[in-house]
């Protein structure tokens, strides 16, 4: 009897460790290169969200052809920070903003295109998205090559950073962070604190 139950105990505490292993977005994630360029879908086209990254960072657009729709959801980085950039189409009483290191939205929408972009400072990115109430994997794009995750919540992990590269803590009070980018001549800079 004993035995037994010592079986039906490491039994269910290996269900509860997968389940929680899931459920935080290690088990269903993909690999940040498969989000690279933007997914050749109209706007007006059914439902949707489409999620890409180029070189100005990451984006974030949700759509609907006919019928006004509800758009809700979080991205996080567990290990780091995201931040709003820019807010695109935008109505009246929708609500995109920044809270603590995540992103959090709840939108309406009906034709055109709604949504945002962002930048990411950590590894992982986390993506929690509904539309009206309900996970739709089979209408989240992700990338060029429009693929579905095959679970929501969802994330997309980064390649670990070059051997020997860090962050250079904050120079002074008020410094600001500049990611990497291209300069006016087409010149890579590299980050900066401002």
């Amino acid at each position: 009897m004993a035995r037994k139950r010592v079986i039906l105990l490491w039994g269910l505490a290996w269900v509860v460790f997968v389940t929680f292993y899931l459920f935080l977005g290690e088990g269903w994630a993909m690999p940040c290169r498969k989000a690279w360029g933007k997914p050749d879908i109209p706007p007006g086209s059914p439902v949707n969200y489409q999620i890409w990254r180029d070189r100005d960072g990451w984006h974030m657009r949700w759509t609907s052809s006919v019928k006004l729709r509800h758009f809700t959801g979080k991205i996080i980085s567990p290990d780091g920070e995201v931040v709003l950039v820019r807010r695109v189409g935008k109505e009246q009483g929708d609500i995109i903003r920044k809270e603590g290191g995540t992103i959090v939205f709840n939108a309406h929408t009906k034709g055109g295109w709604d949504g945002f972009d962002f930048v990411v400072y950590g590894r992982r990115i986390v993506f929690d998205l509904q539309i009206d109430g309900h996970y739709l994997p089979q209408r989240v794009f992700v990338g060029g090559n429009a693929a579905n995750p095959s679970h929501l919540p969802f994330s997309i992990y980064k390649a670990p950073a070059p051997r020997g590269y860090s962050r250079s803590s904050k120079p002074y009070l008020g410094a600001i962070w500049v990611p990497g980018h291209y300069g006016p001549r087409g010149r890579w800079i590299p980050g900066h604190w401002l």
